[in-house]
């Protein structure tokens, strides 16, 4: 490309002429010419979170937390919150199997 003002060849990308100061026409500055490629979100640390949530509560309440902080996606934040409460209330249903386990076997011990 060449300036209109003072004749120089200038780049094809050139805002003004670096020679002359003349504006040559471009109204935006370098762009890349590769178009970006769109995020796509994967729902790994929400199925993660679900099946922990089940075998391995703290470890599924903890993906889910960081599930809800990271995705976008509202189906898989749901998901997310979803192994939340399944953490919680395995945690809930275990503290109380273990307790009456416990009672079970004292009072065992105490009939020998």
């Amino acid at each position: 490309m060449f300036c209109q003002k003072c004749g120089k060849e200038i780049f094809d990308e050139a805002i003004v002429c670096p020679f002359c100061g003349c504006q040559t026409g471009n109204i935006s500055p370098i762009q890349n010419k590769e178009p970006a490629k769109p995020s796509v979100e994967t729902d790994a640390i929400a199925k993660a979170a679900f099946i922990c949530a089940f075998l391995v509560h703290i470890v599924g309440l903890i993906l889910g937390i960081i599930g809800c902080a990271t995705y976008k996606n509202t189906e898989y934040k749901q998901k997310c919150i979803t192994a939340i409460i399944v953490s919680v209330v395995m945690c809930i249903i275990g503290m109380i199997f273990y307790s009456v386990l416990i009672g079970v076997l004292s009072a065992l011990e105490y009939l020998y």
